[in-house]
């Protein structure tokens, strides 16, 4: 079983455990490579035939999903078999699952129901024309996340089956024991895929149709059309069937409190009832025929031409249905024009987004910056989250951290318009400055913009910069812009802001430590009042780069205070959080040359602390993870042999040239060594015991 902290094919970090069932448990992880979460789920295998056919339903999900395209669908990026289990990487849906949704908020508006039924019409239509086509198979609350946006996506493929000549789907059975093994979820599933309809023992679209007009009802009522009774039910004609009916209420109507107008009153219309009613019907050929015209009737339902479903007269379900809610009067309907061009806008934007994530992922950067511009200049330019991932396309895979600022500055003050989002990204365009460009005055130019959009505190982001932009930095006024600055972020609410006033502060202190009273004193600080913020907030969303950035100020602080088991600690730290994947990055640092810092460090703090035997185990085993691009490792063994040596004698003839000749050779063979200053100067120090040793 994984552990938290385990690193997945030298590329995910797992965070947390975020849910289990059966024999999987999923993981929240982080891809070390391109700062994204992910969602990994673990199978473990232990051989039953229970085991097989969980497993082979498991890796059916991901046989299917690997193929998605469409946003409200999920992605796997990645199957890894290691450790006796197997590892499916998926997206990671931000969200709520609308069964959560319902317990805290009860039953939702209409208005908001008919949303997002149309956006799981559509994934189901995408599914239906799939070749095989592809019956979701359990369509529930549960199944279904709502992301911060408003938006919705569709989970747990589990159940999820291929059609066979081009339509339909036989009811999965189980080969060794040859017994049919029930797909869905009581009170959601279909009748013929609970085995009550002789006449159908397959499942096609119209089973995933009658689904979703179960989880309409739901989400409109709050209930779940579920098995409280069971009844014998006579059918002129047909064999004897169970069929499920809710016990009815003694108040046969329902008014339904929509949450998304406050107070407002949300009443399920006629039209509405009819629609659930002929997706809930008993007989497949009674319910819609497709996702299409379900789609037809649903958008004749928004523009308020209340097309009239044919439904069997006999229909069971609509006695049940109608008698919860029938009678009530709907209230006022937007008008579809807008909201349908609103929701194409925004799901247009959400894709474009997707896209752009995969080519991050296929290293095809410039379709990537191809499709943010999209969404910047063609589709929202009011949104924030496209420039953000642009510049981070430069900033951290391009290694182009300044041609991004300007392009992306270009974009931000000619589409997008006064507000929140504009004001955000000037300072994050000023930081990034900071930060990676380390041009202060330009930093000071945006964070002034921001201030003019509204940010007063921008002005003290830009006295720093303006301070640190002079030829000769005065150290009182430093100190004086600092301090203001340290107020201002201890009064700070936001958690994401104030981590990033810290972080900015730690910065100023490593860097400008000389010009400024105890800096590593008050580094140490910062960076411990950090870490207590994040282990407080306990979110993981950028966690991980926040926990490096304050664990390197950890070890720097501690240093230069000489306390260097606590450094040492620290260093420990991030040499567990940072694998040497040379297509991952830290921040603009490519992971591989951060981790290889980090083992030199850790040798040089384990030297400080006289514990020489150990620092020279590091370096051998860094010499052999690097191996002719570990030209620091050899440089620092050697100087501490020399070192160690030197602490017993200064003659340099009576040292022990053995090790010390070993380590020359083995460091003199690396391409272009000859060319460090520090490598030259030891070469000169040892030539009296080269020259010795032949």
């Amino acid at each position: 079983m994984a552990r938290i902290g385990d690193l997945l094919d030298e590329k995910y970090r797992i965070v947390r455990e975020i849910g289990q069932g059966g024999m999987a448990v999923v993981y929240l992880a982080v891809d070390l490579r391109l700062n994204k979460k992910w969602a990994v789920k673990e199978i473990r295998r232990n051989g039953s035939s229970e085991d097989r056919i969980y497993l082979k339903s498991l890796m059916t999900e991901a046989e299917v999903i690997k193929n998605f395209d469409h946003p409200v669908l999920p992605r796997i990026v990645d199957i890894i078999n290691a450790n006796n289990a197997a590892y499916i990487v998926m997206d990671y849906i931000e969200g709520m699952a609308l069964n959560v949704l319902l317990k805290q908020e009860g039953p939702q508006c209409p208005e908001l129901v008919v949303k997002w039924t149309k956006s799981l019409l559509d994934a189901l239509m995408y599914l239906h024309a799939m070749n095989p086509p592809v019956i979701y198979g359990d369509m529930k609350p549960s199944n279904i996340i709502l992301k911060p946006d408003g938006n919705v996506k569709l989970i747990d493929f589990g159940t999820a089956v291929f059609g066979r000549d081009g339509y339909v789907s036989e009811i999965v059975r189980d080969e060794d024991k040859r017994s049919e093994y029930r797909l869905g979820t009581y009170g959601y599933a279909s009748p013929e895929q609970l085995g009550l309809y002789k006449d159908c023992d397959y499942v096609d679209e119209r089973s995933d149709i009658y689904s979703l007009g179960a989880t309409m009802y739901t989400l409109l009522t709050g209930k779940v059309p579920e098995r409280t009774e069971y009844k014998l039910q006579e059918k002129s004609g047909k064999d004897t069937v169970f069929w499920l009916q809710e016990k009815l209420q003694k108040d046969s109507t329902c008014d339904l409190q929509g949450k998304l107008h406050g107070d407002t009153v949300c009443k399920i219309s006629s039209g509405l009832y009819k629609i659930i009613d002929k997706c809930m019907q008993f007989d497949p050929k009674d319910r819609y025929q497709s996702c299409q015209d379900m789609l037809k009737h649903l958008v004749g339902y928004e523009k308020g031409n209340y097309i009239n479903p044919v439904v069997h007269k006999n229909s069971s379900v609509g006695v049940f249905l109608l008698s919860v809610l029938m009678g009530i009067v709907s209230v006022g309907t937007a008008l579809y024009g807008y909201q349908g061009i609103a929701r194409i806008t925004e799901e247009r934007y959400a894709d474009l987004l997707d896209r752009g994530y995969g080519y991050v992922i296929e290293e095809q950067y410039d379709k990537a910056l191809a499709m943010y511009k999209e969404a910047i200049c063609e589709t929202n330019g009011e949104r924030k989250e496209a420039y953000e991932e642009m510049l981070k396309v430069y900033t951290d895979y391009l290694d182009e951290a300044e041609e991004g600022i300007d392009k992306v500055s270009y974009y931000v003050l000619k589409e997008c318009g006064k507000g929140d989002s504009r004001t955000e990204l000037l300072m994050q365009l000023g930081l990034q400055c900071f930060e990676n460009v380390k041009d202060y005055k330009k930093s000071a130019y945006y964070f002034g913009l921001a201030k003019q959009e509204g940010y007063p505190e921008a002005d003290l982001y830009r006295n720093i910069c303006e301070v640190l932009s002079e030829l000769k930095i005065d150290g009182d006024k430093l100190s004086v812009s600092l301090k203001e600055f340290e107020i201002m972020a201890e009064s700070q609410t936001d958690v994401g802001k104030k981590l990033d006033d810290y972080i900015l502060i730690c910065d100023i202190l490593l860097k400008q430590g000389a010009e400024i009273e105890d800096s590593m004193t008050e580094l140490i600080k910062y960076s411990e009042e950090g870490l207590n913020l994040l282990d407080s907030n306990n979110d993981d969303m950028g966690n991980v780069n926040y926990y490096i950035s304050f664990y390197q100020y950890l070890v720097s602080g501690y240093e230069g205070t000489a306390y260097y088991n606590e450094a040492l600690e620290y260093c420990d730290l991030l040499l567990q959080l940072v694998s040497g994947d040379e297509s991952a990055v830290m921040g603009s640092v490519k992971a591989g040359e951060f981790r290889k810092g980090k083992l030199n460090k850790k040798a040089e703090l384990l030297a400080k602390l006289s514990r020489f035997e150990e620092a020279c185990e590091v370096y051998e085993m860094a010499e052999k993870e690097y191996e002719e691009e570990g030209e620091i490792f050899y440089i620092g063994h050697l100087a501490l042999l020399c070192q160690f040596e030197e602490e017993k004698t200064s003659d340099i003839e009576k040292w022990n040239s053995e090790k010390i000749c070993e380590i020359y050779e083995k460091g003199n063979a690396i391409e272009g060594i000859d060319e460090d200053y520090r490598w030259k100067r030891l070469k000169v120090k040892l030539m009296p015991l080269l020259e010795k040793g032949g």
